[in-house]
């Protein structure tokens, strides 16, 4: 977990940092995006404070926004056809009718990583990287998608209903930064194919 100042401002100044250049987004340069930037209702909240630039980075944007929506059949539609993704969802919908959910996500930054921020474990001055992605040769292996993939990492601060917090959650309220492994589906455009676990900047209260 890190705990430092020196690596929470690190990470926190690069969430805002411009958009990283990678060959993984090709359609960056041409790509807008038009859709929900926020929305509050029923006590929920989705901010994004910088929106993707790139299908990539929108199918994980996405990702967020269908949980606080409280719309689980459409992360169908953003994750890849895992049956395990699938158990995943249902769960979380289950979760959220018996008061067990997140209800607010404040998208701080969304970046496509470049390999040598997501392969390195550690910085030059020898501080944990927060963007390295351990499990991603192993990833990438299981489905198949060695050399088409990107990594986008989210920056971004979360709360969660008072039944969640009661419940002891392995993350709780504070704010993380997270890898995706997203790659492109022939059919279906970007997909979400797994992800990385979250590392704390702020400790959860």
């Amino acid at each position: 977990m890190i705990t430092t100042v020196f690596l929470a401002l690190f990470v926190l100044t690069a969430c805002t940092d411009e958009q990283q250049e990678t060959a993984g987004n090709a359609d960056s340069a041409s790509y807008q995006y038009h859709d929900i930037t926020e929305y509050e209702a029923d006590g929920c909240l989705f901010q994004m404070e910088d929106a993707p630039q790139s299908a990539a980075e929108e199918v994980v944007a996405r990702e967020f926004l269908y949980t606080i929506t409280g719309n689980f059949d459409k992360k169908y539609d953003v994750w890849s056809g895992a049956e395990a993704h699938g158990i995943s969802h249902e769960n979380e919908k289950k979760n959220r009718a018996e008061g067990l959910f997140v209800n607010t996500y404040i998208l701080h930054g969304i970046d496509t990583l470049t390999p040598e921020q997501y392969t390195a474990a550690t910085l030059d001055g020898g501080e944990e990287n927060p963007y390295y992605f351990a499990a991603l040769d192993g990833l990438t292996a299981k489905y198949g998608i060695v050399d088409a993939f990107s990594i986008i990492n989210v920056c971004y601060t979360m709360d969660m209903s008072a039944e969640s917090v009661a419940a002891g959650p392995q993350w709780g309220p504070g704010t993380y930064t997270r890898n995706f492994l997203v790659a492109p589906d022939a059919d279906r455009g970007y997909r979400i194919y797994d992800l990385d676990v979250p590392r704390a900047l702020i400790e959860p209260e």
